[in-house]
């Protein structure tokens, strides 16, 4: 069996596998060691492939990563802006409702 179509993380046997060490695409095996809180190589041992769907459950897993960074950031903007608004006085809430009478 050839190990060039089995992939590092499923062991599945496929033609569709790629590298994971690309040097036109770098991001691969960082988004991996990320995504699975390992360290991998191109020394390592075991398979240097990753199967299409392997890779995208990765791919996947970097897009949820960054839409919560995202949304994280978004949450901090909107309470940084509530802690800067200024409180409204007593007076103002009075006056308010003068008005509606």
């Amino acid at each position: 069996m050839d190990t060039d179509f089995i992939c590092r993380f499923c062991l599945s046997f496929t033609q569709l596998s790629f590298p994971i060490f690309l040097e036109s695409d770098p991001d691969t095996a960082r988004d991996i060691m990320n995504c699975l809180q390992i360290k991998i190589t191109k020394d390592s041992i075991g398979p240097i492939f990753i199967c299409n769907n392997c890779y995208d459950q990765v791919h996947n897993w970097v897009m949820f990563k960054k839409n919560s960074d995202e949304v994280l950031q978004n949450i901090h903007t909107i309470i940084n802006s509530v802690k800067k608004k200024p409180v409204s006085t007593t007076n103002e809430v009075i006056d308010l409702l003068d008005e509606e009478d």
